[in-house]
């Protein structure tokens, strides 16, 4: 508990210091035992020996409240969220729990996956955000991530799974937790279908375009103008990676919010790159339809290059970080129009002439 405490939540460094200490005892008698002659503190030897111990008799006694439960009104009149004895006498065995379970050798986890399992769905089931996240976190790391897809299939899980992520993403406040909770979700779906290849199932698609439609279409609708908006396109590459030319569906919903974070984000970098590269792989994979959304993307592609250069006469004081994401901005901005030049659409062809004769200095290097 103490180690782990990365940012001194519950612990100082003589703490700290006294923890190894106790670790160094623990690990030289756990050496006599096993007959090895090692004077280091062995920290994942010891964890591996003694993490299931702990999990079953210290750490999931405290989780023993059932998941979710029944939340009628007498629930919330009775806050069942704040009597359990995790939250009430033992906040800290959160952090342990979390920092014993990424460092004990992964096969221990496959070994625990049910006793796993309540813990992780009460933390993303509770109220606050912290916890969430940290539930999150494992669900990414001990189901998602190092879990057969078969152990997930059979045990009827996968769907309670999926419903306790898609809360996350209601959490437009919290971005740090939709950043989370989107990737996990869509990998979890390739999990959940029975093929080699999920992007050959009906299944697959049911699933995915059900998150499409009921939670990120949604979520862009309710987040116009926020931090939230950012992460649903930052995750836009991965989804049209996902659902190939069925992305069509989505241009009209998708393309908006791209084009207006690159024409209005003035000097934010970061939420430009985002946009570029989810408005690249939908002009990639949708190239078929793409004429209708031509004009759309070309105004905003060349408004954002219009920023960049005009900002570059301005402010000459860009850190080494901002420095990098203008250079993948610009990149990725003229793979854009490089992507339109191939559609053969006269439109194009009539834009760029108008831009080289206007100002060749500036949009030149965008057509090359």
């Amino acid at each position: 508990m103490y180690i782990g405490d990365e940012n001194n939540k519950w612990s100082t460094e003589e703490i700290k210091s006294i923890a190894k200490d106790i670790l160094s005892t623990i690990n030289k008698n756990l050496q006599k035992i096993k007959n090895l002659d090692c004077t280091e503190i062995n920290e994942k030897a010891i964890i591996d020996e003694y993490y299931e111990l702990i999990l079953i008799n210290k750490i999931k006694p405290l989780f023993n409240q059932p998941y979710r439960g029944s939340k009628a009104k007498t629930d919330f009149k009775n806050n069942i969220y704040d009597i359990q004895l995790w939250k009430t006498d033992h906040p800290a065995s959160v952090y342990a729990f979390y920092w014993l379970t990424f460092n004990v050798n992964i096969n221990y986890v496959n070994n625990c996956f049910l006793n796993l399992v309540p813990i992780i769905l009460t933390l993303i089931d509770d109220y606050q955000i912290t916890y969430k996240l940290i539930g999150v976190k494992l669900m990414k790391y001990c189901i998602i991530n190092n879990t057969d897809p078969i152990q997930i299939r059979s045990t009827g899980l996968a769907n309670v799974f999926l419903e306790a992520l898609r809360l996350c993403l209601s959490f437009h406040s919290n971005p740090e937790l939709m950043d989370e909770s989107l990737p996990c979700i869509i990998n979890l779906i390739k999990l959940m279908v029975n093929y080699n290849e999920p992007q050959n199932s009906p299944e697959f698609f049911l699933l995915i375009e059900k998150v499409i439609t009921e939670d990120i279409v949604k979520g862009l609708s309710l987040s116009i103008g926020k931090t939230s908006v950012v992460i649903f396109l930052k995750y836009i590459p991965l989804i049209v990676d996902a659902i190939g030319i069925v992305s069509i569906k989505y241009l009209q919903l998708f393309i908006g919010p791209c084009c207006e974070i690159l024409s209005f984000n003035y000097g934010n970098y970061e939420n430009q790159l985002y946009a570029s590269k989810a408005l690249l792989s939908l002009t990639e994979a949708c190239i078929p339809r793409i004429n209708k959304y031509v004009g759309m993307i070309m105004e905003s592609t060349v408004e954002c290059w219009r920023q960049i250069k005009k900002k570059e006469s301005i402010r000459k004081d860009l850190n080494n970080e901002e420095i990098k994401m203008k250079m993948e901005l610009e990149n990725y901005l003229k793979k854009i129009y490089k992507t339109l030049m191939q559609t053969k659409i006269e439109s194009v062809k009539n834009n760029i002439a108008l831009l080289e004769l206007i100002d060749p200095s500036i949009y030149q290097d965008l057509f090359e």
